[in-house]
């Protein structure tokens, strides 16, 4: 541990190169779909699967791999993480079907959600309160560039080899990872000293059940609509679940989730706000595309280059805001960055037919700064008040809460703008209409009211906590 803090920036390394292979991943998929379809004879709409069971598998073993590592060691369980992720992408690269391909992409998920779930953890344990900051930043960098990385090698990729290879290539990268993670993250957890080794089975199969149920709900939703019977029949199911585990939860001795944490406003305050942000993210993304190729007929090309720049921009500041927070005050940079989104989501809703490029480009630099330097600052705190035997929790807290804003700001999305197009068109409507595209602007200008509500929601809690904090 004392080598490790003498150079935490090494592990933070070991941790990134993992990251940027689990967002690779993650994104790479997308656009291989009509070419997966098509080798293996299943419908485009059934290839969607490839990347619903792998985000359902990944956030609902989120928290219960975070309850590990504080039991039996967070790099234990990182590293374990490791070696089944590389298994999975070994499976996923053998063409055997496409039920084998959903088979091997759960075993991803499993050692993605091993890894993820811990490396907040092992970050904040790692980092001095007065450098988490800057490395939550740096963190995101890491994130930024799997996604930004994913479709360009995987565009390159499938041009030259088959649709496997997408898979082929987790596997040197992971080795490297496997190495840098065995030289760089020896980290002596003492979690186990405590005793407690009981593990909680009961409570980590309902929250799985639930969230799963939860984010398939969700997921089919965008789809088939929220009124439609089997989607209420899995929010019922979920609302059970959800139930059956807070009962559980309360009389266990050692709960997978220690409700005790959401005493603490800072924490619970934090984590809260820190979902926002992508919920109004993935709500500026779901819309874009739309934007920019049915409304306004720009091609494909130009869209992806504007897509990539909140990434990049994103990318770009994180580190920055970490640096400046820890310097001075996290939470003045995570009004900022909350301030510059929401001036973000006015700019869109000004976004017609004949806006600029250039205005474009500018709001989506505007967001992508915010971002930046919201993240890193807003992540330190959520992990700063929490002991380190809940560091595992706390971390995969934080994940699945981002996971949860990305898939709700989507959903949310959806709803609002068809929901805006089925009330003015006095008949349901599920897609663009291009007879009508006045429709799809009153929709979207609806939707990012919302999202500048939402900032300015957490403007208003960070503001609250700092109130509070100087009483």
């Amino acid at each position: 541990m004392d080598n490790l803090r003498k150079n935490p920036w090494l592990g933070l390394t070991a941790i990134g190169l993992l990251t940027v292979m689990e967002n690779i991943d993650a994104s790479i998929v997308n656009i291989a779909m009509p070419i997966i379809s098509k080798s293996l004879h299943v419908p485009l709409s059934q290839t969607a699967y490839i990347s619903i069971i792998y985000m359902v598998v990944l956030s609902g073993l989120l928290i219960s791999f975070g309850r590990l590592g504080d039991i039996i060691g967070k790099t234990k369980v990182f590293k374990s993480g490791t070696y089944i992720f590389i298994l999975g992408s070994l499976m996923a690269s053998i063409n055997l079907g496409f039920e084998f391909l959903l088979f091997a992409r759960v075993v991803q998920s499993i050692g993605a959600a091993a890894t993820l779930s811990n490396s907040y953890g092992i970050i904040s344990q790692i980092f001095s309160p007065t450098q988490r900051g800057r490395a939550m930043g740096i963190n995101t960098i890491f994130i930024s560039a799997g996604y930004v990385a994913g479709p360009a090698l995987g565009g390159l990729l499938l041009q030259y080899f088959p649709w496997n290879s997408i898979f082929i290539i987790n596997i040197p990268i992971g080795i490297v990872a496997i190495i840098m993670s065995w030289l760089f993250l020896n980290l002596d957890d003492d979690a186990t000293k405590s005793g407690n080794f009981k593990y909680d089975y009961a409570g980590s199969v309902l929250l799985f059940v639930s969230i799963a149920l939860f984010f398939t709900a969700l997921e089919m939703a965008q789809s088939i609509g929220f009124g439609n019977p089997m989607v209420i029949g899995l929010f019922v199911g979920f609302a059970i679940a959800a139930i059956a585990f807070v009962f559980v939860e309360r009389d266990v001795p050692a709960p997978t989730l220690d409700f005790s944490l959401f005493k603490n406003h800072i924490y619970s305050s934090a984590l809260f706000v820190g979902a926002l942000s992508p919920i109004v993210n993935s709500i500026f993304s779901f819309i874009f595309p739309i934007y920019l190729q049915s409304f306004r007929g720009i091609s494909v090309g130009i869209t992806g280059a504007l897509v990539l720049i909140s990434p990049v921009t994103t990318a770009i500041a994180a580190p920055i805001g970490g640096l400046i927070g820890d310097k001075t005050s996290k939470e003045a940079m995570i009004i900022a960055g909350l301030a510059l989104m929401f001036f973000a989501q006015v700019d869109f809703y000004f976004f017609d037919a004949k806006t600029s490029i250039a205005y474009i480009v500018v709001a989506i630099i505007l967001s992508g700064i915010g971002t930046g330097i919201f993240i890193g600052p807003n992540t330190a705190t959520i992990m700063a008040p929490i002991s380190r035997d809940k560091l595992g929790v706390a971390g995969a807290s934080q994940t699945l809460a981002v996971n949860l804003g990305n898939i709700i700001g989507i959903s949310l999305a959806s709803l609002a703008i068809f929901t805006t197009m089925t009330h003015l068109a006095g008949y349901k409507v599920s897609g663009y209409l291009p007879s009508h595209p006045e429709w799809f602007i009153y929709g979207t200008r609806l939707t990012f009211l919302i999202a500048a509500g939402l900032m300015l929601l957490g403007i208003f809690i960070t503001g609250w906590r700092v109130v509070r904090k100087m009483k």
